[in-house]
This record gives C-alpha cells, sequence and structure tokens, in this order.
C-alpha cells in the first residue's frame, strides 16, 4: 500500500517535497490509514478534525481519538466544533450539505493561516461510484460525470486509487485502529442508500460494475478536457463584459446555434439549473 500510494502521488503530481499538508482526519478508516500512510513518509503535515456535534459522546470519541492520534505522531492538531444543524436549518439545507460547507471553509481557514500548500482528503475509489451516480440522480451535465479529481485547487486526494476494501485489508495487516461511524449504516443518507442497497443491485447486472465505472470516469474524464477546451473559446465569444456582472450576448449565443446544453454548461457556474436553461433557451428568439 505504502509504495502504491508513494506512486499515486508522484504520477498524479499531488505534491512537492517541501510540501506542507493539512490532512483531515475524521477518524474513520479511510483517513486514519491516510494518516499512517503519510506519518511514513518524510513529508511535513498537520491534522484537523471536525466535531460537528451530531452524534453525541460518539463525535467526542471520535475527536479524542484523532486528538491521541496526532499526539502520538507529534503533529500540530486542530479541532473545531460546529453547530451543524443550526447552520443547515439557519441556510435550509441539508445536515450533509451543511458540514460539507462548513468544514471546506474551515480547512481553507486553516491553510491560509497555517501557511499549508495542500489540504488530503480521504476519499477512496469507491467514493467515485457512489459520487457518480448521485450527481445522475440529481441531474448532472458531462462535468458531473468525470469523476473525482486527484488535485483540485489546495485539495488532494491520495488514497483515490485504493478501493474500500483494499484499505480495510490494509489496517487489518498493520492493526490500525480507527473508529467506526454509525451513522455510516444509515440509509437515510443519500451516499448510504447508494452505498448499501443500490450498488449491490448493478453488482448482481456487473460483478465488476464498480470497476467498469471508474473506467468509464477516466475516459469522460478526457472528453470533458477537450470539450471544456471549446466551452472557454464559446464563452470568450458570447461574453460582452466578465465580472464582477457578467453580460452575455443573446445574438451571439443565436448566431452560434449552440444547444441548450453547452448554454447550462456555460451557465452552471452562476448557479442556474438545466430546468432554468432550457426556459432561458426557449424564449432566446421572444420578446424582451
Amino acid at each position: 500500500m505504502r509504495e502504491k500510494f508513494l506512486e499515486y502521488i508522484t504520477t498524479n503530481e499531488l505534491l512537492e517535497s517541501n510540501h506542507k499538508i493539512l490532512l483531515t482526519v475524521s477518524g474513520g478508516i479511510d483517513s486514519t490509514v491516510m494518516t499512517h500512510l503519510f506519518h511514513q513518509t518524510d513529508y511535513h503535515f498537520g491534522i484537523a478534525h471536525c466535531n460537528f456535534k451530531l452524534r453525541g459522546a460518539e463525535s467526542d470519541e471520535d475527536e479524542k481519538f484523532v486528538h491521541n492520534l496526532a499526539m502520538k505522531f507529534k503533529k500540530r492538531f486542530h479541532i473545531k466544533k460546529f453547530n451543524t444543524n443550526e447552520y443547515s436549518l439557519k441556510n435550509n439545507i441539508s445536515i450533509q450539505m451543511a458540514a460539507r460547507d462548513l468544514r471546506y471553509s474551515w480547512f481553507n481557514e486553516l491553510a491560509t493561516e497555517f501557511s499549508y500548500d495542500r489540504i488530503a482528503i480521504a476519499h477512496n475509489c469507491d467514493d467515485i461510484v457512489e459520487t457518480l451516480l448521485i450527481n445522475l440522480a440529481r441531474g448532472t451535465g458531462i462535468k458531473g460525470l468525470t469523476g473525482i479529481k486527484p488535485l483540485q485547487d489546495l485539495i488532494i486526494r491520495p488514497v483515490l486509487f485504493a478501493s474500500r476494501k483494499e484499505i480495510k485489508e490494509y489496517a487489518s495487516l498493520e492493526n490500525i485502529k480507527y473508529r467506526e461511524d454509525s451513522s455510516n449504516d444509515d440509509i437515510k443518507y443519500q451516499r448510504n442508500l447508494v452505498r448499501h442497497k443500490i450498488i449491490p443491485l448493478f453488482e448482481k447486472l456487473n460483478p465488476s460494475f464498480s470497476n467498469t465505472i471508474i473506467q468509464e470516469t477516466e475516459i469522460l474524464n478526457s472528453t470533458y478536457k477537450v470539450y471544456n477546451q471549446e466551452l472557454k473559446r464559446i464563452g470568450d465569444a458570447i461574453t460582452i463584459q466578465k465580472a464582477p456582472n457578467p453580460i452575455l450576448s443573446i445574438p451571439k449565443i443565436l448566431s452560434l446555434r449552440m444547444t441548450s446544453q453547452v448554454l447550462y454548461d456555460l451557465l452552471d457556474e452562476y448557479g442556474f439549473t438545466f430546468s432554468d436553461v432550457q426556459n432561458i433557451y426557449n424564449t432566446l428568439e421572444g420578446e424582451p
């Protein structure tokens, strides 16, 4: 596992030797194994843990476990407690989305304050399959089918090469202790529903379903890179004014005879849904 880990970092150019890394550690198996793997390298890193206060004493035990792990490896430990339920209600979003917003915002604050060059997230390759299916269920353009990126801005995902099964086998082999999150079995959460109910059904049709999906995302990712270059050219051609208040030319949009899908991909960054864009597209030649 260690050799694959270092090879993946090198192949995908995730880190430079002098980089300082913030490991985001929940205490679960993926992030704990990632921490142990980094401990076997020469990389300088600190550890951050979010206590979302969603599981009472269990959340506090997770915090204690990660703190002890940081002390064991003699690493700087960052901890923050969040009132996730309050944030969720205030912003009218799901608990999962609230937790995501809160943690990524804090991670970026830590990176700035403590001069971390990269933020390491412990996604594994099974997360790619789950994310693609969730995106399909919500509705997505081609971008949502390209999988999870190993490197995105400051974010790196250095264990994305490994399956959940491989990570479990490594933890068992190395006798790595970790925390079990009871909420991971609760199918009221989308990702758990996909993981425990939907993917097993697909595997009845194709036992290699997960590997097939990962290969497809790699193909789609290559295709998207070419498509995105053309999309940028079109975007520049139809833009009259850029930030802070972008203005796009309707006559130029019409002259290019673009499809509603292309227009959606151009407007996606501004928060429009595909339904919004279809309505816009259908009225482009209408009365102002």
